[in-house]
């Protein structure tokens, strides 16, 4: 994700952050992940900050779910349920893998990460009678044709849905991740290689987003997620989070603007602590399985901590966005980005 330049952070920042960090470790054993001295996605380039708004509600999102607004057809006083995940609907699990931004060397494409991940999750929460393995969607092509930033700058996951609604994203096998910048051009759409030489492809499908827009605040982001899927939302990444290996996370700001959001994750879902009934969000990461509970992490809700939970999540509640799948259109029906 992104917005401006002045919302990344450094790791000389966090020894300057005032914080009353607390992990409750619910589950044993497993180290902690090695921290990793750079900012995670925020800063965006001078071209694409141009295209943004000023770091405000509702920034450069046209108008859309605000807290408080009902979703669609959802009754806004229907009640929720007390938990729920994408995880398991009735035992099954309509999520896509965790992906590792990070490898096969470091890259700050969190925020195509983030998006690909819940809308190829809605996909396949729409196509539920779909036989086969599930899809993932080609990061790399995103980087390379998507305008909406870069490993070295960041970027804006609301930028992939824009792009998304007028190109399409093909699928993985079309351009595997490589974790770099490349310049847009036929091979970066889609390619294969025979012994002799590689080529671009022409006959390949790309998965279109029909709709999208924003679903920030605790009761969008809850009725959005229930009645179609995951969504990308913006979360402070700090150092404390870093070596978080698994539990409810918790980390006090008085000041909720000592951290600011410079990182994008996918959040799946809510549950509620069985011990002491904190509600938390179910949040999916990109930095492989290895990190937190494979992959993913709990963060507590705004409700929590008797309605001060919003000094303690991190601002994850802040800058939510989503995407409505539509169909899978064939590349030489849709006009190919100038490059």
């Amino acid at each position: 994700m992104g917005g401006t330049a002045n919302r990344s952070r450094t790791p000389e920042d966090w020894g300057l952050l005032k914080t009353e960090v607390r992990v409750e470790q619910n589950r044993g054993g497993g180290g902690r992940f090695g921290t990793v001295h750079a900012p995670w996605s925020r800063p965006v380039t001078e071209q694409l900050a141009a295209r943004l708004s000023p770091v405000t509600v509702p920034r450069h999102c046209p108008p859309s779910l605000q807290e408080g607004d009902a979703v669609g057809d959802v009754d806004h006083h229907r009640e929720l349920p007390r938990t729920f995940t994408w995880s398991d609907v009735d035992g099954r699990n309509y999520l896509s893998p965790v992906r590792n931004q990070h490898i096969p060397v470091y890259c700050g494409s969190c925020f195509v990460h983030s998006a690909t991940s819940a809308l190829i999750d809605r996909w396949n929460i729409k196509n539920v009678d779909h036989v086969g393995p599930f899809k993932q969607l080609s990061v790399q092509n995103v980087l390379a044709c998507g305008d909406a930033g870069t490993c070295a700058e960041g970027g804006e996951d609301y930028l992939v849905y824009e792009f998304a609604s007028k190109y399409g994203i093909p699928e993985e096998s079309c351009n595997l991740y490589q974790a770099k910048d490349e310049e847009c051009s036929d091979m970066t759409q889609c390619y294969t290689c025979w012994p002799d030489k590689c080529f671009a492809l022409e006959d390949y499908d790309r998965l279109v987003v029909k709709d999208y827009g924003r679903a920030s605040g605790y009761h969008a982001m809850k009725k959005e997620i229930f009645r179609r899927g995951p969504i990308s939302c913006g979360v402070a990444a700090t150092e404390g989070l870093d070596q978080y290996t698994g539990g409810i996370y918790e980390e006090y700001h008085e000041d909720k603007d000592e951290v600011q959001i410079n990182h994008d994750v996918s959040v799946v879902g809510w549950g509620r602590d069985e011990d002491s009934g904190e509600e938390f969000w179910i949040v999916r990461n990109s930095w492989g399985t290895p990190w937190g509970e494979d992959g993913f992490f709990r963060l507590l809700t705004s409700r929590s901590k008797n309605g001060e939970g919003d000094h303690y999540n991190l601002h994850i509640e802040d800058d939510c966005v989503w995407a409505v799948p539509g169909d899978w259109v064939p590349a030489k029906d849709i006009f190919t980005p100038e490059l």
